[in-house]
């Protein structure tokens, strides 16, 4: 994009916005008409279909009214009764036949029935007044006709099997206050689709006959299709049974296909699907491509209430959103038309904007050529506020910073040109000096060279020196921390036996506090003899009662026997308890006895301890004091070499201070010296550098002048 011209970048993003804005308007446009033109047609298809599930529900509330209205009439009821008295009173009657030659029905009805001619005349009356009708019967409750529009069969049977007979009463039964609707069936007499109905006629509450009849399908078909789908040119409309699949309309079909599809059951893929979807559904739409032609059309279906019958419409998806189509193409030229002229005032805003722009490019190619000159072409732009004035004043001021740097140049040059040579004429001077300096310093290097030996060896001796004394210290402190071990030791042996001593004087005062206890406590044991003596003495008595209370017994004499026996068992109870207590008493003495001695073994065990034991714990403890003041003296003895080796040794370091004084001062003059050696090298190189310099700076100048000439 760097080789892009501003104009161009500028018409292009232009462009290419305004074509990607145009677009997503068309795209939302085109989406939001899809959207309100898909409602429109849903909501268009789903009144047409409602239009026509009421159109069909008028029709057959309208026939069934009729139908039900002519059964009202009382000479219906009347030709029912008479044949239904006469079916009571002859149970097993024969009718003729309704085609016989010489006596067939008709004949039959005319012999017994009073009413008949006045019923088939109303009957054909009011069928004359009806419009589009198959026929109109009136029937009894073995489905044999009684009256009928059609005079050659009357008196046949409709339905011989007693099932679909049965079948057809318990039909209309169910609807003892309306009719009930066979639905549009084909008709046996006519071949014809028809809307077959049913109305019973009751008499006391009780069926006893009925009347029939069938409008022809053509007409509900008429006004079916006599309604169009609004705003769609060409569709389809369909009526089906969603049960068994019979066709009843069709649009689609032509004279010679009527026949095939009309009252057949259907084959067509689309109306078959509408069936499988009505079993989940009772409406609804969906889209289906037809296997024949490829077009995808709309389906909306409908089922009619209380029926059946499905009503279906269909229309080709194209023509429905045709309008969604046209109104794309009309954005897509409105589109066009505005990015045409989106881009035209592009491009001249453009190109009004950026023309100055092409002054002050030209102007910076002027400079570009070092041509310094004001150019009169962005005078007009120079101090502007705008970005153009802004880049003019720039460029101007630039040129004018040229300008000034050219003059300065010019001077610069003429001045550098003088200063060249002077500066030649220095560095040679300088130069000569240098020599005669690099001569007399290299003879200062070589004394202070001799002067750095001597001190090294004299340092050598003194650091000799200085480790003697510092292993004599350091075996000064070890004797000292070896006496200070040797004193804490002696201290905790005087300690510890002191309070050993302490300790067992009074481990010895308590243990004679016990024993002295302990020995009154046995001493206690001698109560027991005397409570032995008691006890014999009770005992004694004890016996003496017991003699007494067997003389007594024995001068009681028989009364006193069993007095006897408790004063036997008495006196055997005291002579056990005198027996158990000089045993008791015994004991005591071997006890006493045992206590004497205890006593004097615990006396002797209390002299030894504190004669002889204690004794020598106060000698031990002596000695530890002694000891310990032994090791003290010891200890200050070292502490005194310590000092003495402490203060020999300051002295050295003293004097080996000094002499680092010394080596650092000869090293400082050796540095010195080189420093100016290499100095002096230096300044001989710089003075080199100086005369290559002004030989440089002399055709510099030269170069600078030529530069100079460059600019007009």
């Amino acid at each position: 994009m760097k080789n892009f011209k501003m104009r161009t970048l500028i018409t292009s993003i232009v462009a290419i916005s305004a074509a990607i804005g145009i677009v997503l308007l068309c795209v939302l446009a085109v989406k939001n008409s899809n959207k309100i033109l898909k409602d429109k047609i849903n909501d268009n298809m789903s009144t047409y279909l409602d239009a026509q599930v009421n159109a069909v529900e008028t029709f057959v509330k309208d026939s069934e009214n009729k139908l039900v209205l002519y059964s009202k009439n009382g000479i219906v009821t009347d030709l029912i009764l008479e044949d239904y008295n006469d079916l009571q009173a002859n149970p097993s009657r024969e009718m003729p036949a309704f085609n016989a030659e010489d006596y067939n029905t008709v004949a039959y009805y005319k012999d017994n029935f009073a009413s008949y001619d006045a019923a088939q005349a109303y009957t054909l009356a009011y069928y004359g007044a009806l419009d589009n009708w198959e026929g109109l019967y009136i029937g009894n409750l073995e489905t044999r006709i009684l009256s009928y529009s059609v005079p050659p069969v009357i008196g046949k049977v409709l339905r011989e099997d007693p099932d679909r007979r049965q079948q057809l009463m318990d039909a209309m039964a169910a609807n003892p206050e309306g009719v009930y609707n066979a639905g549009i069936i084909v008709s046996p007499g006519t071949g014809q689709l028809c809307l077959s109905m049913y109305a019973p006629v009751y008499d006391g509450g009780k069926m006893v006959g009925y009347v029939g009849g069938g409008v022809f399908h053509t007409e509900l078909e008429k006004i079916l299709t006599e309604y169009k789908l609004n705003g769609v040119s060409n569709s389809n409309f369909y009526m089906i049974n969603a049960v068994t699949g019979v066709t009843f309309t069709d649009t689609t079909v032509t004279e010679e296909t009527q026949a095939d599809v009309i009252g057949q059951e259907t084959a067509n893929p689309m109306l078959l699907e509408v069936i499988s979807k009505i079993g989940s559904s009772d409406k609804g739409q969906f889209e289906f491509k037809d296997p024949s032609t490829g077009n995808v059309n709309v389906v909306s279906y409908k089922m009619i209430p209380g029926r059946d019958w499905a009503v279906i419409v269909e229309a080709n998806k194209n023509e429905l959103y045709a309008a969604s189509a046209s109104n794309l193409k009309t954005l897509l030229i409105i589109g066009i038309v505005a990015f045409v002229i989106i881009i035209a005032v592009a491009t001249v805003a453009v190109i009004v904007s950026t023309n100055p722009l092409s002054k002050i490019t030209a102007s910076i190619k002027r400079l570009g050529a070092l041509d310094l000159n004001k150019d009169k072409a962005i005078e007009s732009y120079v101090g502007g506020k705008s970005e153009v004035g802004m880049i003019a004043s720039e460029v101007e001021s630039l040129s004018e910073t040229f300008r000034d740097i050219v003059g300065t140049l010019a001077n610069c040059s003429d001045s550098l040109s003088n200063n060249t040579d002077n500066m030649a004429d220095t560095a040679r001077s300088l130069r000569d000096t240098i020599e005669d300096n690099a001569a007399t310093t290299e003879e200062l290097s070589a004394s202070i060279i001799n002067t750095n030996s001597a001190i090294e060896t004299v340092c050598d001796e003194m650091n000799k020196m200085a480790d003697m004394v510092d292993s004599i210290a350091d075996k000064v402190k070890t004797g000292s921390k070896q006496s200070d071990a040797m004193i804490v030791n002696s201290d905790n042996m005087s300690n510890k036996s002191e309070e050993k001593l302490n300790s067992s004087i009074e481990k010895i005062a308590s243990t004679k506090k016990d024993i002295e206890e302990a020995i009154e406590a046995l001493s206690a044991l001698s109560k027991i003899d005397e409570m032995a003596a008691t006890i014999l003495e009770i005992t004694r008595q004890t016996n003496l009662l017991s003699l007494n209370a067997s003389i007594e017994a024995a001068r009681a004499g028989e009364m006193g026997k069993g007095f006897a026996v408790v004063a036997d068992e008495i006196g055997k109870l005291a002579t056990g308890s005198s027996e158990t207590a000089t045993q008791i008493q015994n004991i005591c003495v071997v006890s006493n006895k045992s206590i004497e001695r205890v006593k004097e073994c615990f006396s002797d065990i209390l002299d030894f301890m504190e004669n002889d034991v204690t004794a020598q714990f106060h000698d031990f403890t002596d000695m530890a004091r002694t000891s310990s003041e032994d090791v003290k003296n010891i200890k200050a003895a070292i502490e005194s070499i310590a000092e003495s080796s402490n203060e020999f040794s300051q002295s050295m370091a003293m004097i080996r201070e000094q002499i680092d004084n010394v080596i650092n001062a000869s090293q400082d003059n050796e540095k010195g010296v080189n420093d100016i050696i290499t100095k002096n090298e230096r300044t001989s190189d710089i003075a080199e550098m100086i005369m290559k310099a002004s030989e440089e700076n002399s055709v510099n100048a030269r170069e600078i002048n030529e530069i100079i000439e460059r600019f007009h």
